[in-house]
């Protein structure tokens, strides 16, 4: 079960990000605008954060581990967003980010239009019907596609590995905690190996399995330690998020995002992530076979 300190720590951080979110900006609507695409990913990671430790182990550390997985890539992308200082290797960057959905969705709609059809008459004679889509595209959605492919510039992003990369050559100059705990290394131990808890996957199903053959305690996770599962990393991660934001956005302060870090700031008066953590299924958890105490230290 998490340490009381890491519960002041997140709700620190919350109540920091609050005070600047939501935020009004001037805007032209375009998703590849810093001024709408930056504080959107700073909320995206906080909020993130906060469903994680509204989840509890052990009974729902795979759901959090899932969300987890979502914060990584909103916070290397990020991070990579925000590492370039000139407008113009920042703009090519949004560019990419625009497009890069796009260009998914039209590999989505290719696979749906051109396979599903062949692989059944079932799906055929839905498809003729209007029961099911003809297409995953609408016909807007298709022009803009189009209009994007028109012109000239960047197709999409790099893979996320990539983006951690490249987001590491300009971050672990500037934020000391990055030198020893890159993003390029969250990405290979969170990212990836939380792969297998986001997909079906053998992985997954030993979450839920606790005891030794030959007989199992299957539908319980096991219990958790303090320095297990994807708690802390989330925290430490939003930390980086909201230093990154310091540092590009100007907000929060850089002296708040510290003392926020390590528990020091106040709390949110929104969230509060100690009670929310709570302990009732922790209570009610059946007894594991071979005396194993499902219970949380």
């Amino acid at each position: 079960m998490q340490t009381p300190d890491l519960h002041h720590r997140v709700d620190a951080l919350l109540g920091l990000a609050e005070r600047y979110l939501p935020t009004v900006v001037e805007s032209d609507g375009s998703f590849a605008d810093w001024n709408v695409v930056a504080p959107a990913f700073v909320a995206l990671c906080t909020r993130t954060l906060e469903a994680a430790f509204q989840l509890p182990p052990p009974r729902h550390r795979v759901s959090a581990e899932i969300i987890t997985r979502s914060l990584v890539d909103y916070a290397i992308t990020f991070a990579w967003l925000a590492a370039p200082e000139d407008d113009e290797t920042r703009s090519d960057r949004l560019r990419r980010f625009e497009r890069d959905e796009w260009l998914s969705r039209e590999r989505a709609d290719k696979r749906y239009t051109t396979h599903l059809p062949k692989r059944a008459e079932l799906y055929r004679d839905l498809i003729a019907a209007g029961k099911m889509p003809s297409g995953l595209l609408s016909d807007a959605s298709r022009a803009h596609l189009e209009t994007l492919k028109s012109q000239d510039g960047p197709k999409g992003m790099p893979p996320l590995i990539d983006r951690a990369i490249e987001a590491d050559t300009v971050w672990t100059t500037e934020i000391p905690s990055l030198r020893t705990q890159p993003l390029a290394n969250v990405y290979a131990s969170l990212y990836a190996s939380l792969s297998f808890a986001t997909h079906a996957s053998a992985t997954v199903v030993d979450r839920l399995v606790v005891g030794d053959p030959p007989q199992l305690l299957v539908g319980f996770a096991e219990p958790l330690g303090d320095s297990q599962g994807p708690y802390g990393i989330a925290c430490s991660l939003t930390a980086i998020v909201l230093i990154i934001a310091s540092l590009r956005l100007g907000w929060p302060p850089l002296e708040d995002v510290y003392s926020a870090a390590t528990g020091a700031g106040p709390p949110s008066g929104h969230v509060t992530i100690r009670r929310a953590m709570g302990s009732a299924d922790d209570r009610d958890a059946p007894s594991a076979p071979d005396d194993t105490d499902p219970t949380p230290g």
